[in-house]
């Protein structure tokens, strides 16, 4: 005598918790409109700081993004975060466009949290006037933060 036994789970999707982004303006030597750029810009850091989340890299990275130079580097445990690309994507743009309505000022020091052990910091200025020697972590009291995900854009 055979048996049919059926069992059906169903599980909930949780939805993905939004980044926090904060800033602290280190040195100001001018400001610039990010605009056009803004976008592409969001996409290119969230990228790199997704790439290297997954590679579980304390790594400092820096580099230059249409005129715009910046540099990125990871704390906590394995220096990794579960935010999705998209995630850091959409906290990263909604900031620039929101708190600092595309504008920004000398260079900028941005507190990336998501949670858990996971903290970032990435500063961010237009090429001319970022100051690679400016200091940018833990240190600083950082203000003016909004949080973003996928739904930002």
């Amino acid at each position: 005598m055979a048996s049919d036994v059926s069992s059906s789970t169903t599980s909930s999707l949780v939805a993905r918790t939004p980044m926090t982004v904060c800033e602290k303006i280190n040195a100001v030597a001018g400001c610039a409109t990010i605009g056009s750029y803004v976008y592409t810009i969001s996409s290119a850091i969230a990228g790199l700081i997704w790439a290297q989340s997954h590679e579980k890299s304390c790594a400092t990275s820096s580099g230059t993004i249409d005129g715009w130079s910046y540099e990125y580097y990871a704390t906590g445990r394995n220096c990794d975060t579960t935010a999705q690309q998209e995630t850091i994507h959409g906290a990263l743009y909604h900031y620039l466009t929101t708190v600092d309505k595309d504008k920004v000022c000398g260079t900028q020091c941005l507190s990336l949290d998501h949670g858990g052990t996971y903290e970032a910091y990435l500063k961010l200025g237009k090429t001319a006037y970022f100051d690679s020697s400016a200091y940018c972590g833990p240190l600083l009291s950082f203000v003016n933060c909004a949080s973003g995900g996928v739904n930002s854009f």
